[in-house]
């Protein structure tokens, strides 16, 4: 795992999203509030996720990577109890070699794509739904239990407000058990169930809506987690059935399609009992990725709990068991050979960018253009501006971040402004350059980014 997340003991930066999350976390570790005092779009357990990451070690991300891990090892167990459930009595080497396999697929550089990601925590609820619903489908029962819709339920919730587009797996995990009950006609059962699943999400849900009520911050909260994300969604002004085939023939995430691809002809060739439970999360894992108008590569990890059903399908029904693991094992060292060669790279570079950002920030008011907070983390201190954050999206449907910068800017009261690149274009405001050359002087060039210093604060 040291070798496989960005997020570790050795390393003290991070990509852009992720930078953002413990960047705000940091935040609210020094007593400001998420979404009043701080900005980001993402739902509140992402930030608490790195909150207790930045309460392990505020200074540097190694917290941050034993929570990571913590996650990870959970998946791990998790899809281990999947497959005891789907194969009882398949031989321990091949279960293990695809679990193996299965957690590499996860941790797939464009998949992964630097770690501490909201679509990274989500996999641990999705997983443990996914359990519980095979554990159902592959029983004698007819009726479903109204507990364990609650445990659904709550999961639901916590991702909900996490990222909320990933609980249309819910939706068809509900559609998989609302057609088997109405075959059965447990119509007293299906109500049941819908009122255990509701009050699920609601009790997932009531953290959130405590901490905003005690801070005075459920506007916020509602505005920065839903409706700016509606927003969002429109930015590109095209239809969702252009963003389903845009994200199904996206040639930059083959193996991941791929294998989406080969998961749903192994459950056409043996009719699996889970055929109908796999169309339907496949379905709308694809939906939630279309939704988001993207085509990033951590953003199809959303289909990786769906492929875990067709590998525990084709465990069950390969016929030479040790061939099938030997198959399993040469892929996981071909994908980890990989993975090393990639995080040997961005290890060099990363720590690279650590000796070469030489500026005392100890003390200072330090503004970040754009959306680079790993320059943050870099110079060891927290975001002043509310709107520290700007998303990639149209300035005429969310100005509020560019013109809290260019005014922090103006107004001169930071002692550093790290200028990036993308700033220019971002704000396209002359008078910026003639307040940084009158009142600052340019310390260093970092990776394109140029180091403003206040005069008179710093002579060296």
């Amino acid at each position: 795992m040291l070798c496989f997340v960005n997020s570790s003991p050795v390393i003290n930066t991070s990509w852009t999203d992720s930078s953002v999350f413990i960047t705000a976390a940091r935040t609210m570790l020094e007593g400001r509030i998420i979404y009043r005092d701080i900005f980001d779009h993402k739902g509140f357990y992402i930030y608490a996720i790195n909150f207790l990451g930045a309460l392990m070690s505020n200074k540097s991300l190694t917290g941050l990577w034993l929570v990571e891990l913590l996650f990870m090892l959970s998946n791990a167990f998790i899809i281990m109890k999947i497959y005891k459930v789907c194969c009882p009595d398949e031989n321990a080497q091949c279960v293990k070699y695809s679990l193996l396999l299965i957690i590499l697929a996860i941790l797939w550089p464009p998949v992964f794509e630097g770690g501490n990601l909201s679509e990274e925590y989500t996999l641990t609820f999705q997983f443990l739904s996914i359990y519980l619903a095979v554990k159902y489908i592959n029983s004698d029962y007819v009726k479903h239990s109204p507990v364990i819709m609650l445990v659904h339920g709550i999961n639901a919730g916590i991702v909900l407000n996490m990222r909320p587009n990933h609980v249309f797996m819910w939706a068809g995990l509900g559609i998989v058990i609302l057609l088997r009950l109405i075959t059965k006609r447990e119509y007293l059962n299906i109500l049941h169930n819908f009122i255990a699943g509701i009050a699920g999400v609601a009790v997932g849900c009531l953290p959130v809506v405590i901490y905003a009520l005690v801070n005075n911050s459920l506007r916020e909260t509602v505005f920065c987690t839903f409706i700016f994300n509606f927003m969002y969604l429109d930015a590109n002004n095209t239809s969702l059935l252009y963003k389903i085939f845009r994200t199904v023939l996206n040639h930059r995430e083959i193996f991941i399609l791929s294998a989406l691809f080969i998961s749903c002809m192994i459950i056409m060739i043996y009719k699996s009992k889970y055929k109908l439970y796999f169309f339907a999360m496949a379905l709308f894992s694809v939906i939630s990725i279309a939704l988001s108008g993207r085509r990033y590569g951590h953003y199809y990890m959303y289909i990786i709990p769906v492929l875990v059903i067709p590998s525990a399908v084709l465990i069950k029904n390969f016929a030479d068991k040790t061939k099938l693991a030997a198959i399993l094992k040469f892929i996981a060292v071909i994908m980890i050979l990989i993975m090393l060669y990639k995080q040997v790279k961005n290890c060099f570079n990363f720590n690279r960018e650590n000796i070469n950002l030489d500026v005392n920030f100890s003390g200072k008011r330090v503004l970040v253009t754009g959306n680079h907070a790993r320059y943050y983390i870099l110079s060891g201190v927290c975001p002043n501006e509310k709107y520290f954050y700007v998303p990639d999206i149209n300035y005429n449907i969310f100005n509020e971040a560019v013109d809290a910068q260019v005014a922090s800017i103006m107004s001169a009261v930071n002692d550093v402004i790290i200028y990036t690149p993308d700033a220019d274009k971002i704000y396209n405001n002359k008078l910026i350059n003639e307040t940084l050359e009158t009142k600052y002087n340019m310390k260093l060039i970092h990776n394109g980014a140029k180091i403003y210093i206040k005069k008179g604060i710093e002579k060296n």
